[in-house]
């Protein structure tokens, strides 16, 4: 089995999820490039604030508003994050991203993006076709394509880490435990935190009964606000 992440590296990782990473990148480098880029630093209020040329550009305010939320989590919590890596990632068509980190503990976490609002194509991909479909037992392409990133990361790094910890926040906590539940045979899973986002329906819980069963155990929602409490946690 693999490290038990403190609350704090959990959180971590919902923001890792949310930045837009390279491959092989460290996420300390990940952190100084997205202020580099869309950030400058204001010395009398010590925080960063949005370059003028990217004032009208809403995904640039969300990858600094990231960046800062990171830092936050880190600074509060003294996390060194450092030696974490992005190793792969995936960016569909469906609008689901997700990256593989490597920790550093012998194992490696799955980070799910969760809902963003940046661009109209962005709501519907994420609040329509991916959060309001979970009203039923039918499985949504950002689900598919979360539970192929996993088994991906399974075939390409499974002989390299111990086992794999699936994480992510809003939308992204709902495709955590998806991806958690579907995960292949063979693949060592050790847990999972859908962090204030939607469980599943009834519906659901009936047609994947079996699958849903052997997860459970391992799966931890966090409920903060009310996308949390939407339909049923894992039980």
């Amino acid at each position: 089995m693999g490290t038990r992440y403190k609350d704090a590296e959990v959180l971590a990782v919902t923001q890792i999820a949310y930045l837009d990473t390279k491959y092989n990148e460290t996420v300390k480098d990940a952190l100084n490039r997205t202020f580099a880029k869309y950030g400058e630093y204001d010395p009398i209020g010590g925080i960063y604030v949005l370059r003028p040329e990217y004032s009208d550009d809403a995904k640039a305010q969300a990858q600094l508003s990231t960046a800062i939320n990171l830092k936050k989590i880190c600074d509060k919590y003294n996390l060194d994050l450092s030696q974490w890596t992005v190793v792969d990632r995936a960016d569909c068509g469906s609008g689901m991203y997700a990256c593989l980190i490597e920790t550093g503990y012998g194992d490696a976490v799955i980070g799910f993006r969760g809902s963003e609002s940046y661009s109209t194509e962005q709501i519907i991909k994420d609040w329509g076709l991916a959060d309001l479909a979970l009203a039923d037992s039918s499985i949504t392409m950002q689900q598919k394509d979360a539970s192929a990133f996993t088994r991906r990361c399974f075939e390409k790094y499974g002989d390299k880490y111990g086992s794999f910890t699936t994480i992510g926040h809003s939308l992204g906590g709902n495709l955590a435990a998806y991806a958690m539940i579907t995960a292949p045979a063979g693949m060592e899973m050790d847990e999972c935190y859908n962090v204030d986002g939607p469980g599943f329906s009834d519906e659901f819980y009936v047609a994947h009964a079996g699958e849903v069963q052997r997860a459970a155990s391992k799966i931890t929602h966090l409920r903060f606000s009310w996308v949390g409490s939407l339909l049923y946690p894992v039980p």
